[in-house]
């Protein structure tokens, strides 16, 4: 499909060689035409940079000289290397899309919607080290009307949204109280005032597992930092919601 809306697909990724080249597999299979694919590389030890040097245009790839952490890289990106007038979609470098028309679909959604989700499925080894697939634990964004502020990790996985509309957000979302820059929930740090200026009626939730959450890696944020992503996720839900549209015109 193609189409006058372009879109973006931003993927920060840290150490995550053994799915980089899946990831970008994924979105070069989308049936949308009109899209492009920037990946922010964090000071990789593994050799991500290189495998991203080998299948992505130059252009595309943004490489740190040192670790960042995804929060100031996101931030940097869609400020400075991502134009105005398109849609977004966050998608982690160690993850990836499941279906062709995902971005498609995504798209079509915006027609109505100002942020909007797909379902996912889990990608995790069992304790035999055998693969296993699991559908997303049942997801309350499709019926949510209250403050997003007191969910859970819900809205962190992969969604889209208007870019003129992350102008809106002020850095200090993306840092600590002390202004270095959050280590982990970057995705959430963003989803959150997004979801706020647009209000419920205006997100949409796609009910089909459009992508794969990846739990394969040892070093999962999940499973190694758990305790900077309750405590990150903490300073966020303490600060001071956005308004939406209608309550900033009244």
């Amino acid at each position: 499909m193609s189409a006058g809306t372009f879109f973006v697909v931003l993927s920060p990724v840290w150490n995550a060689k053994p799915w980089v080249e899946r990831c970008v597999d994924s979105v070069r299979r989308q049936t949308y035409s009109n899209i492009r694919h920037i990946w922010v590389d964090d000071a990789s030890t593994d050799g991500t940079a290189a495998v991203l040097k080998q299948i992505v245009r130059n252009d595309d790839l943004l490489l740190n000289a040192e670790r960042r952490y995804p929060s100031y890289n996101v931030w940097n990106a869609l400020t400075n290397h991502v134009r105005e007038d398109c849609l977004v979609g966050l998608l982690d470098g160690d993850d990836w899309l499941i279906d062709e028309t995902a971005v498609e679909r995504m798209v079509l959604e915006h027609k109505a919607c100002e942020v909007v989700w797909s379902a996912h499925e889990v990608h995790e080894y069992d304790s035999h080290g055998e693969l296993v697939v699991k559908p997303e634990p049942d997801n309350p964004l499709h019926r949510m009307t209250g403050n997003v502020r007191t969910l859970g990790w819900e809205p962190t996985h992969f969604f889209s949204f208007k870019r003129h509309r992350f102008l809106q957000i002020h850095t200090l979302e993306f840092q600590a109280d002390d202004h270095t820059w959050f280590q982990a929930m970057y995705d959430m740090a963003l989803s959150v005032p997004l979801i706020e200026m647009a209000g419920w009626s205006r997100c949409c939730h796609i009910a089909q597992p459009l992508y794969a959450y990846n739990r394969l890696r040892p070093d999962n944020d999940d499973k190694v930092r758990r305790t900077i992503q309750q405590r990150t996720a903490d300073i966020i839900r303490q600060r001071r919601p956005y308004l939406t549209q209608e309550e900033e015109r009244s």
